[in-house]
């Protein structure tokens, strides 16, 4: 089973677009399969043009799974733990 940890060169193959948008500064969504065996996995990200014309990940989803959202969480959870002390929960942070 594949998987991004034992990533050894299997096959990356991107997936057609979801955006229907023309809008150039409009999120872009990119979807890709890592192919190996008989399962694939589907990674996708979600990238942004920064003011400065730069592009920048806004978010990614592996499997289904929205990272995005899982780091938010658990971020959140740390921060009332700590008194919204943005330090502590930085310096504690694994």
């Amino acid at each position: 089973m594949p998987s991004l940890v034992s990533y050894e060169g299997q096959e990356l193959a991107f997936l057609p677009s979801t955006n229907a948008d023309t809008d150039p500064r409009a999120d872009t969504i990119v979807r890709m399969e890592l192919r190996g065996g008989d399962t694939n996995l589907e990674l996708q990200y979600q990238m942004f043009l920064n003011e400065n014309d730069e592009w920048k990940l806004k978010n990614l989803s592996l499997v289904g799974i929205n990272l995005g959202r899982q780091y938010f969480t658990q971020f959140s959870a740390l921060m009332s733990q700590n008194d919204n002390d943005i330090d502590a929960v930085l310096n504690n942070w694994k």
